[in-house]
């Protein structure tokens, strides 16, 4: 019981630091960050638009391959490599833009 306990605050004090890391890096792009200018913006909208909509197909592919009674371990493997990647090339995009890594979720 104490155990569990102990690994339930733990749990709990790992996700409060992260979310106040993610919380702090996206609050340094301040007013001057590209992710405020509408042109920038849509330029990184269109520029990714086709790999955004297959990235949403896959990770709907990946959530239907965990709602199966028997999930294929290779099926989903390759589908989180390709999700991955994806958000990779997505993520580049937007650095390559000029767009802060707070920029670009």
């Amino acid at each position: 019981m104490k155990r569990k306990v102990s690994y339930g605050i733990v749990a709990a004090l790992v996700l409060m630091y992260g979310g106040v890391s993610y919380a702090a890096t996206c609050g340094s792009c301040g007013n001057e960050a590209k992710c405020k200018d509408p042109q920038a913006v849509q330029q990184f909208r269109d520029k990714t638009s086709q790999l955004r909509k297959s990235l949403n197909e896959k990770e709907i592919e990946l959530h239907e391959e965990y709602g199966m009674d028997s999930i294929d371990t290779n099926r989903t493997a390759v589908l989180e490599t390709e999700i991955r990647d994806m958000k990779k090339e997505i993520r580049s995009t937007g650095e390559n833009l000029g767009f802060a890594p707070c920029c670009i979720s």
